[in-house]
């Protein structure tokens, strides 16, 4: 690649880890959920979110709560609090309304991010 071109990049989250839990695109959950592995949500989650690896929110997917994660790649929409222990990923299609706790984070051109960050120190394995 030469120096000003640009990168393209795919608008979905590349398949990173292994997810034990996945909420697809027809599905509609009102609770909370507690994850122990990786996670990815396509459909509606009123409730709060907590996941022990990734979490990965589609462009179709939305949380309304407060999510917790290792780490998190957001390509829809969460409104409420996002508490990540590395790094928070907002692609392009992402939508948070609320306030980010993390220790990275990573927002793409396009991605909407009202509210307020708060940087953490990162945690060592």
């Amino acid at each position: 690649m030469m120096f000003g071109e640009k990168k393209e990049k795919s608008p979905e989250p590349q398949k990173r880890a292994a997810l034990d839990t996945v909420i697809g695109p027809g599905a509609e959950i009102v609770g909370d959920i507690t994850v122990k592995a990786g996670a990815r949500i396509d459909g509606r989650v009123k409730g709060n979110v907590s996941c022990q690896g990734e979490l990965i929110i589609g462009k179709d997917g939305s949380v309304e709560g407060e999510v917790r994660s290792a780490s998190a790649v957001l390509a829809g929409r969460i409104t409420g609090r996002l508490l990540v222990e590395g790094k928070a990923e907002l692609s392009s299609t992402a939508r948070m309304e609320g306030d980010v706790t993390c220790a990275k984070l990573v927002i793409e051109e396009g991605a909407f991010f009202q509210g307020h960050c708060q940087m953490s120190a990162p945690t060592t394995p």
